[in-house]
């Protein structure tokens, strides 16, 4: 026999282990039922790998993947309006119901993205003409990564989707045999995607979907794949042409065409004046295909130019009834030819990693670019003191490349990189070694940097005047070694209004309480620096007095010395606390928030308080002080 307890009556901390323990199925369920249990729902930290929705029988149905290869799936009614007062679900085959207790579509499926922590739907699939009802309710989401339209779709639904949800998505499959109204097509060729895909499911049929020069032209997408359309090779010959002269869609990085016709090589080629390549010559391209990004390696093919310099290379494959065209756009590349091509290489083709890592190596810089999860580009650019002004060589992803230097230095170098893949989202800066150029140039033109790391084989040099650059404009500062000579330089450094404040070096071993008193970081973290008892206990007095660093919120160290609770001085009346706790940054450090039990509790006399905490571990003493708001 079970007895109904009334959960949220319990204290808000009582509650965050009660949901570490719940099944996730039971975490949605129960934030559908308020908002404050919605946002107690978001203590547990639910994540999930992906959200598809589907259009089908009136319904939208939301397949969830969970962690462990689980599945969850939520079925949403859209009409009648009297089945709308519960929710489906099917879970492990079975099937339950859950009562909707006065939330819309639009906002069940909102609180369910919030609550697992998911920004986009990953797929958005339309099985029917009658989804019509369902648009405005999907118009309400953030983000659609893809949206595929079956052939089950008719022309005026296809037309009013892109309408109404073009805003939403930037990658479309479309299953059409024909269109009939060609110019309300042409609105959906304009558009800014990512990628447009079309395909045909009767790609002999004489009357299926036929594309002419002007509708290539005015195509705006970045990827954009043909399968079956009809395209006279005379016009695909054209539309190259037109590439060149610089007369055609400039944010094209890729062409896909695929067709059960004969292309004649002869007629495609036409004044292109392409350059065969060898097979052994291999570059790599981005493309995307199956809703996912990826790098793609092209040996051989043929090589085209731009006016503007623009590399591109064309490739022609007949196989047993069937011919692929692809045509693939250097992008990165050309941004370093000029100070122009850089210019256009912006303006013409927004590229927005997610996040970009840098290293700074003895001979060499590594630029890892995130585009999404699955899809990252690791650029390696190789410079030589002795031809550095004539050669840069790169690699990309373990394939050689040599580059023409146009006179481009290694800061400049990078600054051309990071300008165009939008630099404002370097994520974090390595350097290491002692590098035979220079880069901190480029790190001039930063105006933002969540975290740089010095390690311990980098040069003193280089590591002050990186610190010097960047510790102003840099959240998180971890040193593996001490660049300064002095201690009367360190402390110099130490004052710098840092968030965050890593160290982890046996060099100045030991951490004096001048060190402490003038470090001005929000969060200082020491490893392999020792603190002696006799300055701990005079810092924490300091602080008592209202003698210390204001900004200070957590400081974590250790000690070799015997030290608990029995140590503290007996001026900080330091009384035990046995509940478990949470303590909240005022900025967003490498978490926004630190759950603890236990520790020390000190209150001084304009009524700040702070927790001090122990902890043994490898018979070492870590020590945690934390500053409440």
């Amino acid at each position: 026999m079970t007895t109904p307890f009334p959960l949220l009556r319990l204290p808000s901390l009582s509650l965050i282990p009660v949901f570490q323990q719940m099944e996730p199925i039971d975490v949605i369920a129960f934030s559908l039922l308020s908002n404050r249990a919605r946002l107690m729902s978001k203590t547990r930290g639910l994540s999930v790998t992906s959200i598809d929705i589907m259009t089908v029988n009136h319904s939208l149905v939301l397949d969830i993947v969970l962690g462990d290869d689980k599945r969850l799936q939520l079925f949403l009614r859209l009409i009648p309006e009297n089945l709308s007062d519960f929710i489906g679900v099917l879970v492990n085959n079975k099937i339950v119901k859950w009562r909707n207790l006065g939330l819309s579509r639009a906002e069940c499926i909102q609180r369910i993205m919030d609550v697992t922590n998911c920004a986009s739907i990953q797929e958005l699939k339309f099985c029917e003409t009658e989804s019509f009802h369902a648009l405005p309710i999907l118009a309400t989401l953030p983000n659609i990564e893809q949206i595929l339209i079956t052939q089950d779709c008719n022309e005026g639904f296809v037309h009013k989707m892109f309408e109404i949800l073009s805003k939403v998505t930037s990658n479309i499959d479309v299953f059409q045999n024909r269109m009939e109204n060609l110019e309300q097509f042409q609105k959906v060729l304009m558009l800014n995607m990512n990628s447009i895909t079309i395909k045909l499911m009767t790609p002999r049929d004489p009357t299926r979907l036929r594309l002419s020069l002007d509708d290539l032209l005015i195509c705006n997408a970045v990827h954009l794949h043909l399968f079956g359309v009809m395209i006279s090779v005379k016009d695909l010959n054209r539309f190259f042409m037109s590439w060149m002269k610089n007369k055609s869609n400039p944010r094209l990085e890729h062409l896909k065409f695929i067709t059960v016709e004969e292309v004649s090589t002869d007629v495609l080629l036409k004044g292109l004046n392409v350059i065969e390549m060898p097979p052994t010559t291999t570059r790599t391209f981005r493309v995307y295909e199956n809703s996912r990004c990826r790098e793609k390696v092209v040996t051989g093919g043929m090589d085209v130019m731009r006016l503007d310099g623009t590399q591109a290379t064309l490739e022609v494959r007949a196989m047993t009834r069937i011919t692929f065209v692809e045509f693939y756009v250097r992008i990165i590349a050309v941004s370093l030819l000029s100070k122009r091509a850089n210019n256009l290489s912006k303006s013409l083709r927004k590229i927005s990693p997610r996040n970009t890592y840098l290293k700074v190596k003895s001979d060499h810089l590594d630029i890892s670019l995130c585009f999404a999860t699955w899809y990252n580009v690791e650029l390696s650019l190789y410079f030589y003191k002795e031809n550095a002004p004539d050669l840069a060589d790169a690699r990309l992803r373990n394939r050689a490349f040599t580059n023409e230097n146009t006179g481009l230095s290694a800061s400049q170098w990078l600054e051309r990189v990071l300008d165009v893949t939008n630099y404002e989202s370097l994520t974090k800066i390595s350097v290491e070694g002692t590098p035979q150029f220079d880069v901190c140039d480029a790190f001039a033109i930063l105006t933002q940097l969540p975290s740089l790391l010095i390690e311990e084989s980098c040069g003193d040099r280089l590591a002050k005047k990186t610190l010097e650059i960047l510790s102003p404009v840099t959240a998180k500062v971890e040193l593996f070694k001490i660049p300064y000579e002095n201690r009367t330089e360190f402390q110099t450094f130490l004052k710098t209004n840092l968030n965050y404040l890593f160290i982890n070096t046996h060099q100045f071993s030991r951490f004096t309480l001048d060190d402490l008193l003038v470090t001005n970081a929000l969060k200082v973290e020491l490893l392999r620096v020792t603190l002696r008892l006799r300055d701990l206990n005079q810092f924490l007095t300091s602080w008592f007095h209202s003698k210390h660093n204001s900004r200070l919120e957590h400081l974590k160290f250790r000690i070799f010395e015997s030290f608990d609770e029995t140590c503290l001085p007996e001026i900080l009346n330091a009384f035990p606390r046995d509940q478990e706790r949470t303590f909240r940054y005022s900025k967003q450090l490498d978490t926004s928030l630190k759950t603890f039990s236990g520790g020390y509790d000190i209150e001084r006399a304009d009524g700040k308080k702070a927790t001090i905490t122990f902890e043994n571990k490898f018979d070492m003493m870590f020590t945690d002080f934390y500053i409440w708001p």
